[in-house]
């Protein structure tokens, strides 16, 4: 390449770093304390409720708050904290972290001063964010724990938070507006912006230009660039008509389809949607029907649904008199798509009512689990109050079909789909109905051992079920069964009134005084009492002779009774073995009893856990699976829930009937106490007095409209919400939603054709000097595309895009790459794609009702090397290529009309067509050094040629070669190479290797020490494999490392080596250390100079060079990673 113009070449990591890097400037010193060792900030805005406060109330306040100021410093007020305390000076300085105290103290870099005393130092990470929210102004909600007026203190101060409550403008009446203040919304908003602006003097700037409000407005309403034909028609409309254009346009993008997919996705975020549960072991965690919740969010938006039925329907879709088969149930999706907290079920019901209460009404109700709300008006027992709603819900026993007609499957797909799923169900039932047989059996064959078991547990409850099975060689799938049959004894009336297993019932059923008395009753009488059944006679008989006194000898009789009978099946005891094992009887265990059981075992879970997944992937992928809903329903009986004692679910305290919030709810009506009253809480949510909900909504909205929320806390308008930049805006934006049928898009359309939202985002230094963070909005705000909407515009203008609505997710990091929209991306809750998060996606362990807005180095990596982003460029220069032939003029203006919907400057054109004159001849064949990182097999006969596959993912952040951006990788588990070792994959044909190829002929010793990184596994094999020679040598390892050493060996140019690594058995715990040398054979004095003569496995390590790009790929690839094809102005 000519060195003259290298910045196409370079364009992409120049406009990368622009755009995805930041420069912190290193920390200074002070009074002699070294700082260099200091985690560096967050890189992301901080917040003090859910990032800074948890760690002071964790770790400080205890010694630094109302009741303890230790060395006098008080840390629960920013008032405090700049004051310090009496040794130093002020803990905090806001803009400075590295110079803060407060930081020092925390990293423990003064000696006698560590923080806090006596414990572990906190974590890099919440250093980093302590440090980020200090640099960030150490902002602190005004008054947070500070004595009020009388000497009180605020913190958790209720009836003084009741009282701020009545005046705190979020909790104000929502203005009912007349019929003129709503005609004209466009004008009124412009109005409200305006009379802000005049109190500064300040106007708002001229009207975007056709291009960049086209552009603008398709991003907002459906996240995909417009086409340029679509853009130079809109042009010259908008040259004849603006106004008259620009409303063309916003209610054609209105009615699109792709209107629901974009804003959609917004909701999902609140919605914490994903399509797996949280961790679990051993377990599948997919939800195969999430996606139905998605669905129906995207066609709620496109329907323009009101948004009180929309929230309604996702909190009680089942009680709202719907088919049982209508698609709106799957809205309920939004109870179900949270995390399951390895199924503990005071955690879920947290999560349902903290998405409910701070996802719809910014309240953070959670905060009150285990003591009143420290902040808000939101006493503990609000909290338990909306917990006995949830704890009344519960997810569906089998997922109700609904009728999506998209979703439809074939006659064919629906009959394959059944016959398929009857077999995984089938080859399920019969595993376990052979461990019920056989543990019935080994019950049968020792009946009186099981027997004395059963009364170690049940009677004396000396034993648990481990000991009883590790020291009498019992089965657990026959002990636990016979355990949980011992409780029904007392329940089932059939067995109370059985002639053979009356005795045992009546007595299990009896309190403990009367047990004995009941024993001698049967046998005097024959007779159980209560009961006219007569005892069995051969039973009786036995009884008799046994002369048990106490139940724990009845039931050992029962015992010795049992195997008499199954020595003798056809005897006078025939009855008693009928009794025990035929259908109906004492030991026809339930199959989910036996299930349970051998679940408890580490093989059990792994065998009932595949052939679960086996029905698991026949719902999640066959295309005849019919769609279902991922709903809930009403227990039986309601629950009125008692409060946990300090949030602990094994101390309870008072009953709290099920009902609202106080605070929005004074009178604290109590639901119906039939059904659960989550019908009752979403009317309340939604109804017209409620303050809070529509102006929620009506923030989120302005948000993604305008870029900056009007409430800075999108997701809490408590009493330490700072009030809205506008208030009287977010009122009539509220007022407007609500008294027009909770109309989104009628509001969007309103915000839309405002002169505020069409404003240029060009910068005035005048204004900007008055008003530097523009929140008094005289510009428009210049906005980086989120991850969706980054992705999709690539796709879209490499012509990649596909367009189908609906449907399963796909992984969108499996090559070849998906087409579809991002929204369908599969996102795996314990494994999210790092795709997803190196673009800021939103944690779906957790509501989200915004996102962090990061810039950090990998996002320069991925754009400069991921492989999808490559597809696109070449895809792009492909169809740059087709559309103006060999003109490298005509080349160029193509791109830059795709890429930027514009022609390119003179400057622009002259530089890139020259760029590809002076490169026409290179070509994008990748040079191959001496070593490559790959997979394949690592026997020996196999050909070396066709022994390796390259490794085609570079995870940054492990510095690891891999399958793919997800790792584990679906098919290739868990083989990885790194610098100093690596992992092998599950069997030999899956081995990892690491391929070294002769440069030149010569002679090599070869060295290295091969070792496992953690003990416990079964062993690695180690095997050096030459592609002239065969094996060169092996080694297995386990507790004790090995030396690797081949003395000599002679190779030729373009000799392969693969250093090969294979799991010996099971593939756990075998992850390994192996960083081979190969040095040539050569005193030093007669090496050369001019070439490598040493390679060292762990020195040469390093990351792929970016891919080697055609020209005119590369030209494609740069402007897609520019300012201006990222942001929108």
């Amino acid at each position: 390449m000519n060195k003259k113009h290298p910045w196409i070449w370079l364009g992409a990591l120049v406009c990368a770093s622009a755009v995805f890097s930041s420069h912190a400037a290193a920390p200074k010193k002070r009074g002699g304390v070294d700082t260099s060792s200091l985690p560096e900030p967050a890189g992301r805005p901080v917040k003090y409720f859910g990032d800074v406060h948890p760690l002071l109330a964790e770790h400080c306040i205890s010694c630094h708050g109302a009741d303890k100021q230790k060395g006098g410093l008080r840390l629960d007020s920013r008032e405090a904290a700049l004051k310090g305390g009496s040794s130093y000076g002020p803990a905090i300085i806001p803009g400075n972290s590295a110079e803060s105290p407060f930081i020092q103290f925390i990293a423990h870099l003064e000696p006698d001063m560590e923080m806090p005393p006596d414990e572990e130092m906190l974590t890099e990470d919440q250093i980093a964010v302590l440090r980020a929210w200090i640099d960030q102004g150490a902002k602190w909600p005004a008054k947070a724990g500070v004595a009020a007026e009388g000497g009180e203190s605020t913190l958790g101060n209720q009836e003084l938070f009741f009282k701020k409550a009545a005046t705190h403008w979020a909790f104000q009446p929502v203005p009912v507006l007349a019929a003129a203040q709503l005609a004209d919304g466009p004008a009124r908003i412009d109005a409200l912006v305006a009379a802000k602006l005049g109190e500064k003097n300040l106007a708002r700037s001229p009207r975007a230009d056709a291009r960049t409000l086209m552009r603008r407005i398709h991003f907002d309403l459906t996240g995909l660039p417009p086409a340029p034909e679509e853009v130079e028609r809109f042009s010259a409309d908008f040259a004849k008509d603006a106004d008259a254009a620009v409303s063309a346009l916003v209610d054609g993008l209105l009615a699109s389809p792709h209107f629901g997919e974009r804003w959609g996705r917004y909701w999902l975020d609140l919605a914490r949607y994903a399509d797996t549960q949280d961790f679990r072991a051993q377990q599948d965690l997919r939800y195969p029907f999430a996606w139905t919740y998605r669905d129906y969010v995207v066609a709620a938006f496109n329907a323009d649904k009101p948004y009180d039925r929309f929230l309604q329907e996702q909190i009680a879709a089942d009680q709202l008199g719907l088919e049982k088969d209508d698609p709106t149930l799957a809205a309920l999706g939004f109870m179900t798509v949270g995390p399951r907290f390895r199924g503990r079920v005071d955690e879920i019901i947290n999560d349902r009512i903290d998405v409910v209460t701070r996802g719809l009404m910014g309240m953070t109700v959670a905060c009150a689990r285990c003591h009143d709300h420290k902040y808000d008006p939101i006493p503990t027992a609000d909290f338990y109050a909306m917990y006995g709603v949830f704890a009344s819900t519960q997810d569906a026993e089998e997922l109700p079909e609904i009728a999506l007609k998209q979703a439809e499957p074939t006659p064919e797909q629906r009959a394959d789909y059944e016959a398929k799923k009857g077999a995984a169900k089938q080859a399920l039932e019969a595993f376990v109905q052979d461990l019920k047989d056989k543990a019935v059996a080994d019950v049968l064959a020792k009946p009186e051992l099981y027997f004395d078991a059963l009364c170690q547990m049940e009677i004396r409850k000396t034993a648990d079920v481990r000991k009883l099975i590790t020291g009498n060689k019992m089965m657990e799938t026959a002990l636990t069964p016979i355990s949980r049959q011992w409780s029904e004894l007392r329940r089932r009336e059939d067995w109370q009134a059985s002639s053979v297993l009356g005795p045992l019932a009546r007595v299990a059923s009896a309190s403990a005084d009367r047990k004995a008395g009941i024993i001698e009753g049967i046998l005097e009488n024959g007779r159980v009492p209560g009961s006219r059944a007569e005892v069995q006679p051969a039973l009786l008989a036995a009884l008799r002779a046994a002369k048990p006194k106490d139940e724990e000898a009845l039931v050992k009789a029962y015992g010795k009774v049992l195997a008499e009978a199954v020595k003798k099946p056809k005897g006078p005891l025939g009855e008693v073995l009928a009794a025990f094992k035929d259908k109906g009887g004492w030991l026809d265990f339930p199959l989910d009893s036996v299930e349970g059981a051998y679940r408890l075992l580490g093989k059990g879970r792994a065998d009932l856990n595949k052939l679960h997944s086996a029905v698991s992937e026949v719902e999640a992928t066959h295309p005849g699976a019919p769609p279902r809903a991922m709903a809930v329903a009403d227990r039986a009986k309601p629950v009125t829930q008692a409060i946990f004692v300090r949030g602990d679910p094994q101390r309870r305290g008072d009953t709290v009937e099920r009902r609202f919030l106080e605070v929005l709810d004074p009178s604290k009506k109590p639901y119906p106490a039939d059904r659960s009253g989550r019908r009752e809480l979403a009317e309340q949510i939604t109804a017209r007095d409620n303050p809070l909900t529509g102006r929620v909504w009506a923030n989120h909205v302005w948000r993604h409209l305008l870029g900056e929320p009007l409430v800075k806390t999108v997701g809490d308008f408590g009493l330490q919400a700072e009030p809205p930049s506008h208030p009287e805006l977010l009122d009539w934006l509220a007022a407007a939603l609500v008294d027009r049928g909770w109309s989104t898009k009628k509001l969007i359309r309103d915000v839309m054709l405002s002169a505020t939202y069409q404003q240029s985002s060009a910068d005035r230094p005048e204004a900007a000097a008055v008003d530097a963070d523009n929140t008094l909005l005289w510009r428009a705000n210049r906005r980086r595309m989120d991850f969706e909407a980054m992705r999709d515009a690539m796709l879209a203008t490499s012509g990649q895009l596909q367009l189908t609505l609906g449907g399963r997710a796909e992984s969108l990091s499996a090559e070849p790459f998906s087409g579809r929209r991002t929204l369908y991306g599969y996102v795996d809750r314990v494994n999210l794609d790092p795709l997803f998060t190196t673009f800021d996606f939103p944690s779906p362990d957790i509501a989200s009702p915004e996102r962090s807005e990061t810039l950090v180095p990998q996002q320069a990596l991925f754009a400069l090397n991921d492989g999808f982003i490559v597809s696109q460029a070449r895809a792009l220069a492909k169809n740059a290529r087709q559309a103006a032939g060999t003109s490298d003029s005509g080349m160029v203006d193509w791109l830059y009309r795709h890429v930027f919907y514009r022609q390119p400057t003179g400057e622009e054109s002259a530089l890139a067509q020259a760029f590809l004159k002076e490169t026409a001849g290179i070509s994008g064949a990748s040079a191959r050094g001496s070593w490559l990182y790959g997979y394949g097999s690592a026997d020996p006969a196999v050909p070396r040629a066709g022994a390796f596959k390259r490794l085609p993912y570079f995870d940054p952040a492990t510095k690891r070669y891999q399958g793919g951006r997800v790792y584990p990788h679906p098919e290739l588990s868990h083989v990885s190479l790194s610098a100093a070792g690596g992992h092998p994959g599950r069997n030999l044909a899956s081995a990892a290797i690491r391929r070294w190829v002769a440069p030149y002929d010569g002679e090599v010793s070869i060295g290295g020490e091969f070792a496992l990184n953690r003990q416990g596994g079964d062993g690695v094999r180690a095997r050096i494999i030459s592609s002239r020679q065969g094996l060169l040598g092996e080694w297995t390892v386990g507790e004790q490392p090995a030396k690797t050493l081949v003395e000599k060996h002679s190779v030729k140019r373009g000799e392969i080596l693969d250093f090969t690594v294979d799991c010996v058995g099971h593939p756990s715990r075998d992850a390994y250390r192996w960083a081979p040398t190969i040095q040539l054979l050569i005193r030093a004095e007669d090496a050369p100079t001019d070439v490598q003569t040493v390679w060292d496995a762990q020195a040469d390590f390093k990351a792929p060079p970016p891919p080697k790009l055609q020209p005119l790929e590369q030209m494609a690839h740069a402007l897609l990673m520019t300012n201006e094809f990222l942001f929108v102005d």
